[in-house]
Order: C-alpha cells, then structure tokens, then sequence
C-alpha cells in the first residue's frame, strides 16, 4: 500500500513538472521578443576619464615613508584580568574557579614587538601614522 502511494506521487509530481514546463514555453513565447531587447543593447563607450598616474607620485614621496618598530617589555598575563577586563559582578565565581583550575598564575616577561609604518610630514621629523601603530 505504502509503495502504491509513493508510485502515484511520483506520477503526480512528474505530471506536474511537465505541465508547467509546457504552460512556462507557452507564455513566455508569446509575450517575448528577443529581437526587441538585442536592438536596445549598446556596446561601451570608453570613457574620457583616465586615472591618475602614480609613479611620479611614488618617486616624490617615497624617501618621507619610514618604518616604526617598537619593543617592549610585558609582564605576563594575568587571565582575570585578560578574560573579564578586572573585577566584575561574576569575579567572585570566576576568581575562585580559576584559583581552583589553575592555581596560582605565574607572571612572567616578555617581549612584545609590533610594525607599521608612517610618513615624514614635517622638517622637524614628526611622523604621522595610525594610533594601532604605536
């Protein structure tokens, strides 16, 4: 019985799809013309505009571009502090579950480099660059 019932749906479905594809063919045939749409399709008109050269550019400020790297000199993390920015309303139960998991956390140094860069803006040498930078 199950499998009569998944046969009849199959030949509904089957039936469906064809009826749909036959009446799509019939009404888009009808109403649409190709001619009409490949006659209002121009081809690209180059543009005027050109954009700017920048190799002359990178030749006048390339000696003002600098390197920054900096070193410094860390304490170890203390991870209450790392995890929740200090003491919070949660510092009683996670203060207590970190000292229990992990016991007292070491501190320890180390150093810590970043990069980036900057531009010379001024004789005196001030440079400027991002605030991540530094």
């Amino acid at each position: 019985m199950r499998q009569k019932r998944i046969y009849i749906l199959l030949i509904f479905l089957l039936g469906a799809t064809l009826l749909l594809a036959y009446t799509r063919e019939r009404v888009v045939s009808k109403d649409f013309n190709l001619n009409v749409l490949r006659s209002q399709v121009t081809s690209p008109v180059p543009s005027e505009r050109t954009f700017p050269n920048f190799i002359d550019l990178v030749k006048k400020v390339k000696p003002a571009v600098v390197n920054i790297s900096t070193t410094t000199i860390v304490k170890g993390p203390d991870l209450r502090e790392w995890f929740f920015g200090g003491r919070g309303p949660f510092d009683d139960f996670f203060g207590e579950y970190f000292e229990r998991f992990f016991g007292d956390i070491p501190q320890r140094e180390y150093k810590q480099r970043s990069l980036g860069s900057g531009f010379i803006i001024d004789k005196e040498g001030y440079i400027l660059t991002n605030n991540h930078v530094v």
